[in-house]
C-alpha cells in the first residue's frame, strides 16, 4: 500500500471518480515542460451536469516543476454527488491568458457518512423485494419503472423486476471489486475443441 498523502504518489491525471467529503489530490506533471510553474498556473472548471450554467474553480498549486490539485474534506464536502464535466486550463502567470490542457468527466460519491449512498439499482432491488413481501413504504411502492408504479405491477412482473435488478446489482458490485483490483465471482466458461 502506498501513503495516498504523500504527493510522490499522486495520480498523474485526473481521476474518474472522487469522494465527496474525502481529500482530492492529483497532479499534472506531463505539461510542465510547456508550461512551467515558474510562469504559469493549472485552474480546473467543473460543471455538475444537473446544474446547467452553474461551475466551480479549482486552482492547482505549484509544487517544484508540478501542478499539483490538493483540495481538503472542508473544500469537497460541499460538492454534491453526481456527474461533473470538467475543463484544465493553463493561465499564463503574467497576463492571465489561458489555453485549454484537458477535459473530461469524473463523477463524485457520496461520503458514506453523509446519509443514503445507496445505488439506484439497489434502491430499486430493495424497493421491488419490499413490494413482493408486502412491506413496501408508500415511497417504495410508488417506485416507477417503464412509467408503473411498483404497487399496479403484478406478481410475474415483480419477480421479473427483481430478477433484473439483482442481475444490475450484482454487476456493480463486481465492478467495485475489479475496480479495487479484488476477485469477483464472475465465471469463465470456455469452449475446448480438438
Amino acid at each position: 500500500m502506498i501513503n495516498q498523502f504523500d504527493s510522490d504518489n499522486y495520480p498523474d491525471s485526473e481521476p474518474r471518480e472522487l469522494v465527496a467529503g474525502a481529500v482530492w489530490a492529483w497532479k499534472r506533471s506531463d505539461i510542465t515542460a510547456a508550461y512551467p510553474t515558474a510562469t504559469y498556473t493549472l485552474k480546473y472548471r467543473l460543471s455538475l451536469q444537473t446544474s446547467a450554467g452553474a461551475s466551480t474553480e479549482i486552482e492547482a498549486g505549484k509544487t517544484g516543476s508540478e501542478h499539483v490539485v490538493e483540495e481538503d474534506i472542508a473544500t469537497t464536502g460541499a460538492y454534491t454527488p453526481g456527474e461533473y464535466q470538467w475543463q484544465g486550463d493553463v493561465e499564463r502567470d503574467s497576463d492571465n491568458e489561458q489555453v485549454i490542457v484537458g477535459g473530461g468527466y469524473f463523477t463524485v460519491l457520496a461520503d458514506l457518512a453523509s446519509g443514503d449512498t445507496r445505488s439506484l439499482n439497489y434502491k430499486i432491488l430493495s424497493a421491488v423485494q419490499a413490494t413482493i413481501l408486502g412491506t413496501a413504504s408508500r415511497e417504495e411502492s410508488s417506485y416507477s419503472i417503464g412509467g408503473r408504479a411498483l404497487a399496479a405491477r403484478t406478481p410475474a412482473e415483480l419477480i421479473e423486476l427483481e430478477r433484473e435488478y439483482s442481475k444490475r446489482w450484482e454487476a456493480e458490485k463486481a465492478e467495485q471489486d475489479r475496480k479495487a483490483g479484488r476477485t469477483t465471482k464472475s465465471r469463465v466458461l470456455v469452449t475446448m475443441r480438438a
